[in-house]
């Protein structure tokens, strides 16, 4: 488990791009998921799902 972390870390250090591109898709996601509770609602507001 050790050696794949390892070549892991050494594979991501040559490839700083992966880790920018990695940032901004998360962000993305990030802000879609905060957009759709925004959107949605609360799921415990009274009257839904009765």
């Amino acid at each position: 488990m050790r050696a794949a972390s390892v070549r892991v870390g050494e594979w991501l250090g040559k490839h700083p791009g992966f880790l920018k591109w990695q940032e901004r898709f998360t962000g993305v996601v990030m802000m879609g998921l905060g957009l759709r509770m925004l959107l949605g609602g609360s799921a415990m507001s009274p009257g839904k799902g009765q």
